[in-house]
């Protein structure tokens, strides 16, 4: 009997089922290749566990730091209004002073004569819908001053010929010998009658001496 025929036939299949084994070996091999090539390395999701590298625990990759924080509201991108400074009103009479002082010496050089007054405002006047601070008081001088380039400001405590003591006045240095011919000027200028009248410039006359109201 030839026993080499079921030697022969057992070593065949041997050599088939490790052939095989390696084919899928090598399927499987190249599966992982072509599934890492399409999808990328799998990533770690926050807050999963994933293995360690020693297969000896599971650790837990931590969230990102303030992840849990609601996303922050677009803005608008409109301007804000912006408040007033605090220092508004101290700015205004800063410069209300600095303006009286630059004009003091023309000032003193109308001395006892008569010149047209445009403007008398003090703080808490209201005329004309507009009650007045010192930021409004600035303005109404700035305004006169950009009609009347040459106008001049004084502080009314100054000078003993106004009634009372705490008005910024602005007048038209123009000196004239009398009242008439100061009011005259407003009249030539077509200025209200209660803006513009006759006004003495004295450290000596009193209020009814030297004031002359037109009308």
């Amino acid at each position: 009997m030839n026993k080499a025929a079921p030697d022969n036939a057992r070593q065949s299949r041997g050599t088939l089922v490790g052939a095989v084994c390696a084919t899928a070996v090598v399927l499987v091999v190249l599966a992982t290749v072509a599934a890492v090539a399409l999808f990328g390395k799998p990533t770690a999701t926050a807050g999963a566990p994933v293995p360690d590298p020693d297969h000896r625990a599971a650790v837990t990759v931590p969230a990102p730091p303030g992840s849990d924080k609601p996303a922050p509201t677009p803005t608008t991108g409109e301007p804000t209004t912006r408040e007033p400074e605090p220092n508004d009103a101290d700015a205004a009479l800063a410069e209300l002073k600095g303006q009286a002082d630059d004009d003091r010496q023309a000032v003193e050089a109308l001395d006892d004569l008569w010149v047209p007054q445009l403007s008398a405002k003090r703080p808490g006047l209201v005329a004309k819908g507009v009650r007045y601070d010192y930021v409004e008081i600035l303005r109404d001088f700035r305004t006169t001053q950009d009609r009347y380039p040459e106008a001049l400001l004084l502080y009314s405590g100054d000078y003993s010929s106004f009634r009372y003591g705490d008005f910024w006045i602005t007048i038209e240095p123009l000196p004239y010998a009398d009242g008439v011919s100061a009011n005259g000027w407003c009249d030539g200028q077509g200025i209200p009658v209660d803006d513009c009248y006759a006004k003495m410039i004295s450290h000596t006359v009193g209020y009814e001496g030297a004031t002359l109201l037109r009308g």
